[in-house]
This record gives structure tokens, C-alpha cells and sequence, in this order.
């Protein structure tokens, strides 16, 4: 029997156990429902005993012991953490279990699959969950309520050890951290694995009075997001949550896949769009005047990638095309003077959504560049005016009020909207964690890689991404994990099943 009873009863409550309460942001539905799995594929062998013991010296300092707190919740149905007062070898601050094969990873007959980047047009790989049940423990938690009925920490840590190569997952609900939390987690702990203790960010929001987020709301009303008047209410929601209905009563299936682009044929399409902008700036703009209009990579990605969706999926014209583009607010917090820097180690969740409003029609044009330019324009444009300070604010209290007077999370749109949801990780480099202090010193350096142009000693050479979601569907939410060290990036995605035929079309024409 695995490490979760079937009959789901919780382990009695340990008196000595520290009690602090999930903050708000972490117990909505959202963040307890998502249990996230990420693996980071290297192309040497690590000394599993190194990283495991920095870890486990990570999670037993002071207030980092938050990471190995247990999920509870107290006779009012709210969520707790539960930190036990030392962690032993019966409770452990981090769940680790390991694999070790006597044969090199090309011998495995499905991690010998493992994608890496190639050519120069994007491609569509093999699904992440093609991989995953190789990559996680037998016993790692699956949902929230592995987490409530065991006696388990936050975090569960799967090794996969080949003659040439190793495998790590982490497992964790995306209520104990988000995407910056995952880079925070990664520095420290290579950090603790190079002896550097000492370099550790300040622990934040230990205590739940320690919140920075707390009282964020209360600075200005909800009144002020400037998507307030595009909050669905009453009818309008009800007709939103009918048609969402419908869709998985007529495409009950969805699929998630990986998709690789090469970071040159991005940047074509952003030349071009810098090129369109200029000029048409300077057109409007004789003397040169006002500032030049300006769409980065990340921008021209997501439009791009959004384009191809909506062509996939074929709606009608007038169809409004929701897009939520995540964001990190710990500089915000920052510049608030909430958070003593970005940097800080802030776990939980300090998300929050750009939103762009569109009609279908602008994704469904003939050409490739000319929705693309205003597209990618219209997505830089709402984060400078979203990503503030008043907008966090009022953002985070139109929110708080949605959650008091109608008892869920605040949409904006419309009630025939399509609606996506990514985020984009690169900003947090994950790519470029540097395990290099665990490698083992047997190691030939000069032994044959099996993806050479994306490797470099002790940093992971692949990373990948999948989850479980518990109440709720991930269809039309997606995730840029980054650019890789051979200039790919990476994206994964989940769709309605039927629409990946149309998406792989669109991508051999080199759309």
C-alpha cells in the first residue's frame, strides 16, 4: 500500500506542530487545486546524497522550515500549515525517493525520447505525460488531498540516475509557490550545495501577519482596475459558464503537448514587427516625436503562439479572445516597499493577470505578420498599463470584493469569450541553474552528449512541465518554460483534443 490511506483520514494533530494559516491568495481553488510537477533533465551524473542532503539543510534552517510544513485544515474548513518543531526521518522536511538504472539513458525506451531542440521552424514534441510516470516516485502526491490525508511535507523530490545522465522532479501544489517561488527554491538551494549559507535571501511571510500581501487591497477600490467594467456579472457570467459547458459537452477531450521554437524564428517575426511599428510611428509622427512603440521577443511569442490557437479552433469573427498574461509582482511589492527586494525569498503565490481583449477577426487574417505586429503591440501595451502598482492594487481588490459578494474569483470579458491563460518562466532562468557543486567526480568530461548544443556542465539541459488539476480544467492554458542554452524555446500547452491536428498543419507551413 502506498503512502496515502484510502479511507482518507487525516493524521491526528501534533501538538508541538506549529500552526500558521494559508494566506488568502493561497487557498482559492486555484492555487490548492494544481498540483505541479516539474523535471529537470541533465546530462551528467549527480550525487543524489549531495543534493538531497543540501536540501533537507535548506528546508531545516529557521524560517525556510515553512517548506516542510503539512496541509490541514482546522474544524472551520479553513487551510493551515502545520510545521512540525524538527524534522526526522519520520517526518522529514522534503519527501525524496530515487531510481538508479545500471544502463545509460539512451537504453530506456521512453526517456530516450526525451525531446531536445532541432531545425528551423517550430515542432510539436511528444507530450510531457508521455514522460511523466518515469520521472515521478510510485508514492510522490497527486492532489491537494494527498497532501491533507499524509503526513507528507510541501515538497516531494523524485531522482532518476542513469550511467550518464540524471533526473529530478519536483512535486508540490501551486499553493506552496509559483513560477518566481520555483527559482527562488533553485537558487537557495544551490547555493546551500556550494557551502554559501550565508548568501541566502531573507525568508518573507513566514508568520501570516507577515504577509505583504495582507493589505494590499485595502490601498484603493476595485473600481479602479481598468478592466472593472468588463467584470462578468449576473447574466453575463451565467451564459459564459453555460457555453463553457457546451464546449466540453461537444470536445470532451483535451490534450497537452510540447512545442519547440527556435529562438531565430522568433526573432524574425519580432524584427519585423519592430520594423512595422517604426515606421508607422514615424509616420504619424513627422518630427519624431513621443516615444517609439516597442514589442519584445516574449510579446512576439505569445502572439504568435495565440494566432496559431485561435486559427486551430476556428471561432466566429466578432468572438471576443480573452488572454491572461501572468506576471510576478514581487517588484511591485518591492518598489511598495512590502518586500525588502524581488530577489526575497517569498513563497506562495504573487501572480497576477495582464489581461488583453480582442475580436477573433484580429487572429484570423491571411498573413502571418500583419495580425502580428498589433497583436504583439496590443499584449506589451496592456502590461505597461496593467503591471503598476494602483493596477496590482485595485486588481487584488476587485478581486477580494468578487470573492466576498459573489463568492468566486472576478472575470473579465465577455459572456462569448474564449479565454486563455499562460505564463512565461524564462525571466526566472531556470535553464541556467547551476548544479555543477553535485556532479560526481568520475565524471568523463569528455564522454559524448546526447544533445551537445544544449549542454553545459551541471545545469539541466531540458526541463519539463506538467500538472494535475482537481475541480477545474486546464484547456487553454499553456506555459513558456524558456529558451534553452541552443536557443530554443520551449512551450507547453493544453487544448482541445481536435485542435492539434490544425496547430501541427499550421506549423509545417511554417505559419
Amino acid at each position: 500500500m502506498g503512502i496515502f490511506s484510502s479511507t482518507r483520514v487525516p493524521p491526528p494533530k501534533v501538538p508541538t506542530d506549529t500552526v500558521i494559516p494559508l494566506r488568502e491568495m493561497d487557498s482559492l481553488p486555484l492555487s490548492v487545486g494544481i498540483c505541479n510537477e516539474f523535471s529537470f533533465y541533465f546530462q551528467d551524473v549527480l550525487n543524489v546524497h549531495k543534493l538531497q542532503a543540501a536540501l533537507d539543510r535548506l528546508v531545516s534552517k529557521e524560517k525556510w522550515r515553512k517548506m516542510g510544513a503539512r496541509l490541514r485544515r482546522n474544524k472551520d474548513g479553513k487551510l493551515e500549515y502545520h510545521i512540525p518543531a524538527e524534522f526526522s526521518e519520520k517526518r522529514p522536511g522534503v519527501l525524496h525517493s530515487q531510481q538508479t538504472f545500471a544502463t545509460c539513458i539512451a537504453d530506456h525506451p521512453v526517456l530516450s525520447q526525451i525531446p531536445k531542440g532541432r531545425g528551423e521552424k517550430p515542432v510539436l514534441m511528444h507530450p510531457s505525460w508521455h514522460f511523466r510516470p518515469h520521472m515521478r516516485g510510485p508514492n510522490s502526491p497527486r492532489s491537494y488531498e494527498d497532501w491533507l490525508y499524509a503526513d507528507i511535507p510541501q515538497l516531494a523530490v523524485h531522482f532518476v540516475v542513469f550511467k550518464d545522465a540524471t533526473i529530478f522532479t519536483l512535486t508540490y501544489l501551486h499553493s506552496f509557490m509559483d513560477g518566481s517561488g520555483l527559482a527562488t527554491l533553485t537558487r537557495a538551494w544551490t547555493a546551500v550545495l556550494r557551502g554559501e549559507d550565508d548568501s541566502l535571501p531573507p525568508f518573507i511571510g513566514y508568520e501570516h501577519a507577515d504577509d505583504p500581501l495582507a493589505t494590499l487591497h485595502r490601498q484603493r477600490p476595485g473600481s479602479d482596475y481598468l478592466l472593472a467594467p468588463k467584470a462578468l456579472k449576473g447574466w453575463g457570467f451565467f451564459v459564459f459558464v453555460v457555453r463553457q459547458m457546451l464546449e466540453r459537452l461537444w470536445w470532451p477531450q483535451e490534450e497537452a503537448r510540447v512545442v519547440c521554437i527556435p529562438s531565430a524564428y522568433i526573432k524574425r517575426l519580432a524584427d519585423v514587427a519592430r520594423a512595422q511599428l517604426d515606421a508607422a510611428h514615424r509616420a504619424k509622427n513627422d518630427d519624431g516625436s513621443g516615444s517609439k512603440p516597442f514589442v519584445g521577443e516574449s510579446d512576439v511569442l505569445l502572439a504568435w503562439w495565440i494566432m496559431n490557437v485561435v486559427r486551430a479552433l476556428k471561432p466566429a469573427p466578432s468572438r471576443t479572445v480573452a488572454l491572461i498574461n501572468a506576471f510576478d509582482a514581487r517588484p511591485l511589492l518591492t518598489e511598495m516597499g512590502l518586500l525588502p527586494r524581488p530577489e526575497a525569498a517569498f513563497f506562495g503565490n504573487a501572480a497576477y493577470g495582464c489581461i488583453t481583449l480582442s475580436a477573433a477577426r484580429n487572429y484570423l487574417r491571411s498573413t502571418t505578420e500583419a495580425p502580428l505586429t498589433p497583436l504583439a503591440a496590443s499584449i506589451r501595451r496592456d502590461m505597461l498599463t496593467q503591471r503598476t502598482v494602483e493596477q496590482v492594487q485595485a486588481q487584488l481588490a476587485a478581486l477580494r470584493e468578487s470573492l466576498a459578494t459573489a463568492g468566486r474569483p472576478p472575470l473579465y470579458g465577455s459572456s462569448d469569450m474564449m479565454f486563455f491563460a499562460y505564463s512565461n518562466l524564462n525571466t526566472f532562468k531556470l535553464y541556467e541553474a547551476d548544479f555543477s557543486h553535485a556532479l560526481m567526480s568520475t565524471e568523463d568530461e569528455g564522454a559524448p552528449k546526447v544533445n551537445p548544443e544544449a549542454y553545459r556542465r551541471g545545469t539541466p539541459t531540458w526541463i519539463s512541465s506538467t500538472s494535475t488539476e482537481a475541480g477545474f480544467s486546464p484547456r487553454n492554458t499553456g506555459l513558456f518554460m524558456g529558451k534553452d542554452k541552443a536557443g530554443y524555446w520551449w512551450l507547453f500547452a493544453c487544448l482541445r483534443k481536435g485542435a492539434w491536428k490544425n496547430i501541427e498543419e499550421q506549423l509545417k507551413a511554417h505559419l
